[in-house]
């Protein structure tokens, strides 16, 4: 993420690790303790892989626009689902994500826009 609030993610199968320079901090999460948790992140890092056969064990995947393409994503699992309600993927024409909004059940929700974003693969 850009400042005011700028951020790093890393994710694995088995954490989140989130840095953030502005405060000198790191923060990792486990995502093998709190399976729900888990699942979103995962599901974060399949939306960002464009790994609908990931996703579609976890989510009822609807579109909602062809051009440029729109999908919401709702949770099949509880546990998934005590955490996001809904997770609606924006992408331009190249289908790039260029927008993803997290609905949480109780109202609350996390908007997340994409510009000159960059996936790498990690090598062990």
């Amino acid at each position: 993420m850009d400042p005011p609030a700028e951020s790093e993610v890393i994710l694995d199968d088995q954490r989140a690790t989130i840095h953030y320079p502005a405060l000198g901090t790191t923060q990792t999460l486990d995502l093998m303790a709190d399976p729900g948790l888990g699942k979103v992140f995962r599901s974060i890092r399949s939306v960002l892989e464009a790994d609908l056969e990931r996703l579609q064990p976890i989510f009822e995947l609807r579109l909602d626009r062809k051009v440029p393409l729109r999908l919401t994503l709702k949770p099949r699992l509880p546990e998934v689902s005590r955490t996001v309600e809904r997770i609606r993927l924006e992408f331009d024409k190249e289908l790039r994500l260029t927008q993803v909004r997290l609905d949480e059940p109780g109202g609350d929700w996390t908007e997340i826009v994409f510009h000159s974003h960059v996936i790498e693969t990690a090598t062990r």
